[in-house]
This record gives structure tokens, sequence and C-alpha cells, in this order.
């Protein structure tokens, strides 16, 4: 009785048994899971005595552990639900022909738009937009500085916009109030960028170097890679479709969460080694 006293006091749970009617914690023996149930201490086992989550058949208990592994391990292959959408999705199925239609007839005004009333020099504003900013300096970069601050805070400042501009004017026109004013600044920015790449120091010259060509292709091609979810779904892009807004999971935001930023850093730095200029005058 001493001896059993010792090991009760000993030990933050006890198997022994005692006069008392209050109800004590014991540990339910199970080989998957360990779990504390209440259990009477006068139906709780005697020390030493045989553990009754076992079978006492060594082949009945390696079936039962086989069952339980094979159980687990076709739990862990089953694919998680997704939470948010299958990015890059495209079910030939579900396509309209009209849809496509009108895609491809938006398209070609918007280019025959842009052409008119921003490209061509003869009858476009983007000549006198890029003669203004150019007056404000003699430099070439701080005029390109100048260009991308424009529209990125154009562009930024109506993506924050967003929400409110939908509210007001609906989700199509919205975006097509968003595009109609980014797309010439971009195309502004660019051309003016294209025109004076060469205007700096020559750092280095890796043209000739073979396999720096392929390279800067094969890196332009993957960056476009990486704006896959954000411009695939052209339908939306060009508003024949709603606008939505959505929450990719699969495909290359395992990869990073920023697919468009990462896709820009790549281009840009594949097109950094082809060029090799510093922009910045002598």
């Amino acid at each position: 009785m001493a001896f059993h006293s010792a090991l009760a006091l000993s030990i933050p749970f006890s198997f022994v048994p005692c006069r008392s009617n209050h109800q004590t914690l014991g540990v339910r023996t199970k080989p998957s899971l360990a779990l504390f149930k209440l259990v009477n201490p006068l139906n709780a086992p005697r020390f030493g005595a045989k553990p009754t989550g076992f079978s006492s058949n060594p082949t009945l208990f390696l079936r039962r552990f086989r069952a339980r592994s094979s159980l687990g391990d076709a739990a862990d292959d089953e694919p998680p639900p997704l939470v948010g959408e299958d990015s890059a999705v495209f079910e030939l199925a579900k396509q309209k022909i009209a849809s496509w239609v009108y895609f491809s007839v938006i398209l070609g005004t918007v280019l025959y738009v842009l052409d008119v009333v921003w490209i061509d020099n003869s009858t476009g504003f983007g000549k006198a937009f890029i003669d203004a900013v150019s007056g404000l300096s003699d430099g070439h970069e701080v005029v390109m500085l100048i260009l991308i601050m424009i529209f990125a805070t154009v562009h930024s400042g109506l993506a924050s916009l967003r929400d409110l501009g939908e509210q007001l004017i609906g989700e199509r026109a919205f975006r097509v109030l968003f595009a109609g004013i980014s797309l010439p600044l971009a195309v502004s920015t660019i051309v003016y960028f294209i025109n004076h790449r060469y205007d700096g120091q020559q750092l280095w010259m890796l043209q000739n170097v073979p396999g720096v060509h392929q390279l800067v292709w094969l890196s332009s091609f993957i960056s476009f890679f990486f704006l896959y979810p954000s411009t695939f779904n052209l339908l939306e892009v060009a508003a024949v479709d709603k606008p939505k807004m959505h929450l990719w999971e699969t495909g290359i935001m395992r990869i990073t969460r920023h697919p468009q930023m990462v896709g820009q850093v790549i281009w840009c730095l594949a097109h950094t080694v082809w060029i090799g200029n510093s922009f910045f005058p002598h």
C-alpha cells in the first residue's frame, strides 16, 4: 500500500484505483491518437495489467496497422480544395464565338483610334505631349524620369480609384477609361526610351557574344509566363466580359505573389544586358 501511495504521488496521472467518488484523468491507449479521457476510477485498469488498446494477435495488429497506413496515404494524396481560383484556365467548350468577335472588333477599333488620336504625328497628340515634357529639361534622362513618373501616377492613381469608379460608372466603363488613359502614356514612355536608349555611356557590348542573343530572347519569353495569370483573360481586359477581382491560387502564384512585377523585372534585366548603356550623358 505504501508503494502504491508513493507511486500515485510521483506521477501526474495515476492508474492506481483510489477509494473516491470523484473521477480522475486516465490515458486512453490508442495506437493512432493519444487523447485524455475521463474514466471512472473503479473501472480503471489495475497497475501491471495488460493494455487493452493492442490486440494480443500479432497478425490482426499488423492488418489494422496496414489499413490505417493506407488510409492515411490516400488522404495525403488527395489535393486540398482550392480557396482561390485556378489560374490560367481556358476551357474551349465554354467560349462563345460572339464574345471573341466583339473582342476582335474592339481591339481593332482601339488600335485605330490610338494611332489617329495619339501615335500619328500629323493627327495625334502624342508628339505634342512629348515636346511639352521635353521642354522641361534638356537632359534625356530627366525627361525619361518625368515620363515614368507621369505614367506611374496616372496608372496607380486610377487603380486606387477602381472601387469608387466602378460604383459611379460601372465596371466596363471604368475599364475602358483606365485603358484609354494609361495606354497612350505607356506608348509614349516606351517609344521615348527606345529612341534614346543609346544616348548615354556604353558600359558594355555583349551583343556579339555567342549565346547572349538567345539568353535575352529566352528571358523575354519566360517573362511573359509570369504575366500570364494577369493578362490571360483577354475578354475582361477588353471589357467584353464584366471585369472581376481575381485571387489566383495555382500556377505561377506558387512561385511569386507578384507575377507581373517579376515578369517585368526579368524583361528589363534581359534588355539591360543587351543594350549595355547607362542612358545618362557623357
